[in-house]
């Protein structure tokens, strides 16, 4: 799991997007031809999955605690597991429920690697580096599929003025405070929601968390109809105010 980040760190002003793009940590270096080579292909790899998701079925309802909704919650039971994690000068804007890993970046680099084993085992005749490459794929394909389903990879997103909070849970719903990310804005390297997906990068005190996640159709803990209440909700407003990515909402 990562590295948890406490509760209580400060909220630092908001960089704006000049300033965080100079303190990335995914930034290669100006003159690393290497680097620039990988991060074309990291890039490659992510807009063919995000076709991929945005064309595949969304999954069946996930159980609520009631009725679904398609109403934008605002005291949900969804608020009240995340609430304890912020202070009360700074409420929550909303909360979303996904499914995905928090090691997105990890899953990039196992499919390359699987599909370069594969592809060099078939040109130099050596079956043992494709079967290699054959075990990272299906082992990939496996967690993608439970992922898809629910079965693992539960997160609540929150979202406040000054801080965003990644909330996992386990296979029965209940919130793994310990390991609940919870960091001011000018953490976060990369923010892009979608009807479909959100795929967030947070650096903090040498630690990363990469998180690739679809949005579940209902969500959990009273979030009901996600995307029917997503678009122009106060969670996309406030990612658009802060400088990031919101797309087909």
């Amino acid at each position: 799991p990562p590295i948890p980040v406490a509760s209580g760190t400060p909220a630092a002003p908001y960089p704006g997007p000049t300033a965080r793009k100079a303190t990335s940590a995914h930034e290669p270096p100006p003159n690393s031809r290497l680097h620039r080579a990988l991060d074309r292909v990291d890039q490659s790899v992510e807009a063919v999955a995000e076709k991929a998701i945005a064309a595949i079925p969304v999954a069946g309802e996930i159980a609520t605690d009631g009725p679904p909704s398609s109403a934008e919650p605002v005291n949900a039971a969804a608020f009240q597991d995340i609430g304890g994690l912020i202070p009360n000068d700074d409420p929550l804007v909303g909360v979303l429920d996904v499914r995905g890993t928090a090691q997105w970046q990890t899953w990039k680099y196992m499919l390359i690697g699987g599909l370069a084993a594969f592809l060099i085992g078939g040109m130099i005749n050596a079956g043992f580096i494709s079967f290699i490459g054959l075990i990272l794929l299906g082992y990939l394909g496996v967690m993608a599929y439970r992922t898809y389903r629910g079965s693992i990879g539960n997160y609540y997103l929150g979202f406040t003025a000054q801080r965003v909070i990644v909330l996992p849970r386990d296979t029965s719903g209940w919130a793994q405070t310990q390991n609940a990310w919870v960091v001011p804005w000018n953490m976060v390297q990369r923010l892009r929601l979608t009807d479909r997906y959100v795929l967030l990068d947070i650096a903090a005190e040498g630690t990363t968390l990469s998180l690739g996640a679809l949005v579940a159709p209902y969500g959990d803990g009273g979030l009901g109809s996600q995307p029917s209440w997503l678009p122009g909700s106060r969670i996309v407003h406030l990612i658009a105010e802060q400088g990031f990515e919101t797309q087909n909402l």
